[in-house]
């Protein structure tokens, strides 16, 4: 017989329906059951009114659910509790199967005192369960995992949450094949968590985010290896307030990268240092960019091996963006553009090696409003050379000052 709405909201309502079914069952019912025998709305009003199974079956006294202190670091208690739920099942439960039983405080005890269910398995004869080679790569075992866990929980799992239920595995997964947590969040209809304002300004903070990285790969992650894991936050708050990701490293204790030899002459070397900040921005870096990322030997390189950042921005497809003519009246834009040739060069740059590097606009704004190359070198605090450069620059710029 159908119940009025809002039936099951006094708890005696309750109390008094599942009195029946516990008399009927011999023990509490799970969810599924009182499913399987139509009752919905009264699993329903259990979870959403009564604060779920494990508290009602607490208020009806129909199992002591508060164990004394450290009764689960006793294996004979574990196993005292799982072999009569064995016997019923035919096959070693699965943590989903325990907490459906209303058997969280077994299911934390285990994975708090006994290396998880899958050690305790094996401890009590049955062989491991393995997960099959590429099963977390489908996004539906991972649903499948993350299920149980989010409706023990009342909410989507943290990274900490998961590693206390020793689901790092899980959690590694998700990383891995799924571009993070906040990726997995969203695509299961879930609000992505946002970071604090001026959380990654705490290098503790970064520390925390690579750590179990590092613990995955076996080493220290690469930009593209962060990247690749939608870690993109990550990595603009080590590069936004942490000097940059080789910083990190040596600050963390790790060898700094060093690159090989000439290796920035290969423009595939250059595209490769290049992708991942143009995914993590959205657009073509330009030269401030690139310095307050920390990545002043990728300018370096760029400058001194490929003619400057607007011959390789065209060789990669992206349509140039041309200074604006008054742009070099500014002395800060002038220095900011010389100071990373200089440091590539280990000299203040002559006329033609601006030009080889396709810096004629620099060099026509350092004539036409700052008094030609000569007198840029002295305010720098180079020595002034001789004027016979600065004479050649006239010639080739011509009359437009």
């Amino acid at each position: 017989m159908r119940k009025p709405n809002g039936y099951y909201k006094p708890f005696e309502n309750v109390k008094q329906e599942l009195t029946t079914i516990i008399q009927e069952l011999s023990h509490f019912p799970t969810q599924i059951e009182l499913k399987e025998k139509g009752l919905n709305s009264l699993a329903t009003a259990i979870s959403k009114c009564h604060g779920g199974f494990p508290l009602v079956r607490e208020k009806m006294n129909t199992e002591l659910l508060r164990k004394p202190n450290r009764h689960y670091e006793d294996f004979e208690n574990v196993e005292k509790e799982l072999t009569p739920i064995i016997q019923e099942l035919g096959h070693f439960p699965t943590q989903n199967e325990l907490n459906e039983r209303g058997l969280s405080g077994l299911v934390m005890g285990i994975l708090r005192c006994h290396k998880g269910l899958n050690a305790v398995r094996v401890k009590m004869g049955y062989e491991p369960l393995q997960k099959p080679n590429g099963y977390y790569e489908s996004f539906e075992n991972i649903e499948k995992e993350l299920n149980p866990v989010i409706k023990e929980l009342g909410h989507f799992p943290t990274a900490k949450e998961l590693e206390e239920k020793r689901l790092s595995g899980l959690k590694f997964a998700i990383i891995k094949h799924h571009k993070g947590l906040n990726a997995a969040r969203k695509r299961m209809g879930y609000e992505p968590l946002q970071k604090p304002n001026g959380y990654y300004e705490s290098f503790e903070n970064i520390e925390k985010e690579l750590n179990p990285v590092i613990k995955e790969l076996g080493h220290f992650p690469t930009h593209q290896e962060l990247g690749e894991m939608g870690l993109s936050g990550l990595i603009g708050g080590i590069y936004n307030h942490h000097k940059g990701l080789n910083a990190a490293r040596k600050r963390m204790g790790y060898e700094p990268l060093q690159k090989p030899d000439r290796y920035y002459e290969f423009f595939e070397n250059i595209e490769k240092e290049l992708n991942p900040v143009i995914q993590q921005l959205g657009h073509f870096p330009t030269h401030r960019e690139l310095l307050k990322k920390g990545l002043s030997g990728l300018v370096n390189g760029i400058h001194h091996n490929h003619k400057g950042l607007n011959s390789v921005k065209n060789r990669m497809g992206y349509e140039l963006s041309h200074k604006l003519k008054d742009n070099y009246k500014s002395w800060e834009t002038v220095e900011k553009e010389l100071t990373p040739i200089i440091n590539g060069l280990g000299h203040f740059p002559t006329h033609r090696e601006l030009l080889k590097k396709g810096l004629s606009g620099l060099v026509r704004g350092i004539y036409k409003y700052h008094a030609g190359l000569n007198a840029v070198r002295e305010k720098m605090g180079f020595n002034n050379e001789t004027k016979e450069l600065e004479n050649l620059l006239s010639a080739y710029v011509g009359d437009g000052r």
